[in-house]
């Protein structure tokens, strides 16, 4: 485009004003390693980094139990920069935190064109991926989440979040990574409890979307949660249900443009529990007593039956998930209601189930029925 002088005399004179508008395309995978992420007979982890320069963010946990393999891989499979272990728990995902990995990076010299490969559950992957969004104003992330949540729910996204003023998730960008690998052999070294969130969250999508995935959660679920989804018969089907179940419920809306989402089902009471707690309670175990709740106040606006709460209790209870917690009174579950709709635009859009498989949206809550299904979920716990 070309502006000439007196082009921009006129635009002073008359106030002209120029509109830039573009599209930008958004791609990117999920995709299943063959074998073990580390393992140097598998190319997965090479073929997706393609050969750039990578800076790794690997929870120390995870490096505590894989770190050997790791740098045995990096020395021989990959252009590593750098391995920086990250202590990543709720309380300390903040934007110090990415700024220090920021500053690593840098110190790295990790350049533009360089990848930023994070490892590691969602409280890793949210800091890393917001420090890849940030830093030289964006290089190429990559995700290899080892656990279940981070599989099924963080790992298939594009939002990328710290924490900031005692909100959870409150600063943050849609910054998708390129690709993302699924290895279920780290299941096999997580604790229960890590399981059992990531249960939560697949059992979320089930009851929005799929009576099959929520059917093979009470039929297997336990057995799941006890062989940490390694060689049991149902759990490739569950994963890949769950993940593309997740990835057609976000595709349309990616950029959340329409704050009316399915995916929101178990997360209007969960962050606000979750902060109530001081992150103690894990946010799996938060969606579990958000959805029950929020199954309890369609139950008794009559927009279902009192058997999908009582099933949807029972496949908590199974995956040593809470139905209830001590936190979530009144006051509180009202004041997450507020934060939502304050969230969402002005409307609430409260994600409660019609049947196992299908949700709706509810705009008013009143205190006296609010108040009603805490009553109706604490009695079925």
């Amino acid at each position: 485009m070309n502006v000439s002088a007196a082009d921009l005399a006129r635009a002073r004179a008359t106030g002209t004003s120029y509109r830039v508008e573009v599209e930008r395309r958004i791609a990117y995978e999920v995709r299943e390693t063959i074998g073990s992420a580390f393992d140097l007979a598998d190319s997965s982890l090479a073929d997706a980094l393609e050969g750039r320069p990578v800076f790794v963010v690997v929870d120390r946990r995870v490096d505590a139990i894989y770190g050997t393999a790791l740098r045995a891989y990096a020395a021989t499979a990959l252009r590593c920069l750098a391995i920086h272990p990250l202590h990543a728990v709720e309380t300390t995902k903040s934007l110090s935190s990415v700024e220090s990995l920021c500053a690593a990076m840098h110190a790295a010299g990790l350049p533009r064109e360089g990848v930023l490969l994070a490892v590691g559950g969602g409280v890793t992957l949210d800091q890393a991926g917001l420090a890849a969004a940030l830093y030289r104003r964006g290089v190429c992330y990559a995700r290899l989440p080892t656990t279940l949540v981070g599989i099924v729910d963080v790992g298939v996204g594009i939002k990328q979040a710290v924490n900031a003023e005692g909100g959870k998730s409150l600063i943050g960008a849609f910054y998708p990574a390129y690709v993302n690998l699924t290895d279920t052999t780290f299941l096999g070294s997580l604790p229960e409890p890590a399981i059992a969130c990531g249960i939560a969250e697949i059992a979320k999508m089930g009851m929005i979307c799929d009576a099959r995935l929520f059917e093979l959660l009470e039929r297997d679920g336990a057995d799941l949660l006890a062989s940490r989804f390694q060689h049991h018969p149902s759990a490739r089907e569950v994963i890949a249900r769950a993940q593309t179940t997740m990835i057609d419920e976000l595709r349309e809306n990616l950029f959340e443009d329409d704050h009316a989402r399915f995916v929101d089902f178990g997360h209007t009471f969960s962050p606000a529990l979750e902060a109530r707690t001081g992150y103690q309670l894990a946010h799996g175990e938060a969606v579990g007593v958000d959805m029950a709740l929020a199954t309890a106040i369609a139950v008794e606006l009559n927009l279902c039956e009192a058997a999908v709460l009582g099933r949807l209790a029972a496949l908590l209870r199974a995956a040593r998930l809470p139905v209830v917690h001590d936190a979530l009174e009144l006051e509180l579950a009202l004041e997450a209601l507020s934060a939502a709709r304050a969230h969402r635009g002005g409307a609430l859009n409260l994600v409660v189930p019609r049947r196992v498989g299908a949700v709706t949206f509810v705009q008013t809550v009143e205190p006296a029925l609010l108040a009603a299904a805490l009553a109706r979920v604490r009695s079925a716990a």
